[in-house]
């Protein structure tokens, strides 16, 4: 369960490694809800120039939880840690790619997000 001040691994090329969630909308954490977000660390520690600095606020889409989600076929997906998307103010994703595998569950959120992955499940 995604609740105030959670870390959540960036699952994106954005420079961003954790975050920290500040508001989950509509009290909900499922797959694609989104989160109000404050960058804790990033990948490059001030050896790269980045567009995304460390205490910047962002909105976020849920990627991975560890909360099991279950199909309509009994299937029960369960991820071992909590994971984000970044986006921008009009919900596009900041990166250009998605690491890891995308559940079609995501897809309520928007096609650009699965488009951006390599595998959905």
């Amino acid at each position: 369960m995604i609740q105030l001040n959670s870390c959540l691994f960036s699952f994106d090329n954005s420079g961003v490694f954790l975050v920290r969630c500040i508001r989950v909308f509509n009290n909900r954490s499922k797959l694609g809800s989104f989160l109000i977000v404050s960058v804790k660390t990033t990948r490059y520690n001030n050896k790269v120039k980045l567009k995304i600095n460390k205490g910047s606020v962002l909105i976020a889409s849920l990627l991975k939880i560890t909360l099991p989600s279950v199909n309509f076929s009994g299937l029960k997906l369960k991820s071992s840690i909590n994971g984000v998307i970044l986006l921008n103010k009009q919900y596009q994703p900041i990166s250009s790619r998605v690491f890891g595998v995308i559940t079609r569950k995501t897809k309520l959120g928007g096609l650009k997000k699965i488009s951006l992955s390599g595998v959905v499940i």
